[in-house]
C-alpha cells in the first residue's frame, strides 16, 4: 500500500497567536505514528525560534507552495478572522482554485473560511474540535463536517488525580504567548487573596521576556513554581486541585483531564468564541477583567464558594459530558477524498 503523503499548513505570529502551529505540530505526531508522511508550513513574520522541522514562508512564496501541494491531501489550520482579510489569504485561495489537491480545514466556522472553501468546489473536510454554534450544512454539499470536541486533537491527556475539596495547589496557564501579560496579574491577585497557595504557573514558549520577568519577580515572595517550554502541561496540572486557564485550546485539555476549571478571556474576540463553552457549565466563568479591581473581586467569589461551584460543576459534567475520541474517522475519511 503506498503511503499518504500530507501537509500542514498553519499560521503563527503575536497576532495571530501560535495554537494553530501547536495544533499542526500535534496532528504532524499523530499522522507519523499511523505511517503518514506529513510536512508543517507556516505563514509567519515572527522572530521567535519555531522548530527545525516547520518551513516558514510569506506572500512571495505562494506559487512555491502550490508546488508543494499539488496531488497531496492538506490540513489548514489557517482560520484567524485577521489573517482572513489579508492579501496573502486572499491571493492563496485563487492559487488554490487552480490547484488540484485534497483539503481538510481545521478550526471555527468562519463565513470567510466557508465562503472559500465553497470557492475551491472540490471535496473537502472541515474539522472544529469545539462546542459551537449549529450551522446549516445543505449549503455545503461537498464538505464532510467533524463538529464537537471528540475530534480534539492533543497530546496525552493525564487525568486529575488532586480532587481535594479543600483547594490548596492552582495551576496557571496563558497560553503560548500571554500577548496581555495575564499570567503575573493573575498570580498577583491570588497571592494576595492568600498568600498559602501553592502556584504552578506555565511558562509559554513565546512569552515576552518582560512578562517572564514579571513572573519571576513574584516567585520570590510566594509559593510559586515556574514551568518553561513544557510539552504536555497535564503532567503538571493533574498535580493540583484548581486550573485557570485562557479560553484557547488549553481549556480543552484541562475539561478532558477532568481538573477543576476556571477560563478567562483575554478580549472581545476571545469572548465571543467562548459563548458556547460557557454555555455548557463546564468550568467557572471569569469572563474578561478590565482592572486589577474586577479581578480580585471574581477570584475572591470563586475562593469563598469554591466547595458549592465545583458541587455543582462537576455533577454537570458527570450528568452530560461522556467524551470518547474520534478522530480516527477524520483519517479514515480522508483517505476516500477524491
Amino acid at each position: 500500500m503506498t503511503k499518504l503523503n500530507t501537509v500542514s499548513i498553519a499560521i503563527a505570529n503575536e497576532i495571530y497567536g501560535f495554537g494553530h502551529l501547536k495544533r499542526m505540530v500535534v496532528l504532524n505526531n499523530y499522522l507519523n505514528k499511523n505511517n503518514i508522511n506529513n510536512d508543517i508550513i507556516c505563514f509567519t513574520n515572527t522572530r521567535k525560534k519555531l522548530k527545525k522541522n516547520i518551513f516558514k514562508i510569506n506572500c512571495a512564496s505562494i506559487n512555491n507552495l502550490v508546488s508543494i501541494i499539488e496531488n497531496k491531501t492538506v490540513f489548514f489550520d489557517i482560520s484567524n478572522s485577521k489573517f482572513l482579510s489579508t492579501k496573502i489569504y486572499r491571493d492563496l485561495i485563487i492559487n488554490l482554485k487552480r490547484t488540484k489537491f485534497r483539503p481538510i480545514f481545521f478550526d471555527s466556522l468562519d463565513k470567510k473560511m466557508l465562503n472559500s472553501i465553497n470557492y475551491l468546489d472540490r471535496n473537502n473536510i472541515v474539522v472544529s474540535p469545539y462546542f459551537l454554534k449549529k450551522i446549516d450544512y445543505k449549503y455545503y454539499q461537498n464538505t464532510n463536517f467533524f463538529i464537537g470536541p471528540e475530534y480534539f486533537l492533543s497530546n496525552k491527556i493525564y487525568k486529575n488525580t488532586n480532587q481535594k475539596k479543600i483547594l490548596k495547589k492552582i495551576f496557571i496557564s496563558c497560553g503560548g504567548l500571554d500577548k496581555t501579560n495575564k499570567t503575573s496579574q493573575i498570580a498577583k491577585t491570588i497571592c494576595e487573596e492568600d498568600n498559602n497557595f501553592e502556584i504552578s504557573i506555565i511558562i509559554g514558549p513565546y512569552f515576552s521576556k518582560k512578562n517572564i520577568e514579571r513572573v519571576n519577580n513574584l516567585k520570590k515572595y510566594h509559593k510559586i513554581k515556574i514551568y518553561k517550554n513544557i510539552n504536555n502541561i497535564t503532567k503538571i496540572s493533574k498535580l493540583c486541585d484548581l486550573a485557570i486557564v485562557s479560553s484557547g485550546l488549553t481549556k480543552y485539555e484541562m475539561l478532558f483531564s477532568k481538573i477543576n476549571l476556571a477560563v478567562f478571556c483575554e478580549d472581545k474576540n476571545q469572548l465571543k468564541i467562548n459563548k458556547y463553552f460557557m454555555k455548557k457549565k463546564f468550568s467557572y466563568d471569569l469572563s474578561t477583567f478590565k482592572n486589577n479591581i474586577e479581578l480580585k473581586k471574581k477570584i475572591k467569589k470563586l475562593f469563598v464558594n469554591y466547595i458549592k461551584i465545583y458541587k455543582e460543576i462537576n455533577h454537570n459534567r458527570e450528568k452530560k459530558y461522556n467524551m470518547t475520541f474520534k478522530f480516527n474517522k477524520i483519517i479514515d475519511s480522508l483517505k476516500k477524498l477524491n
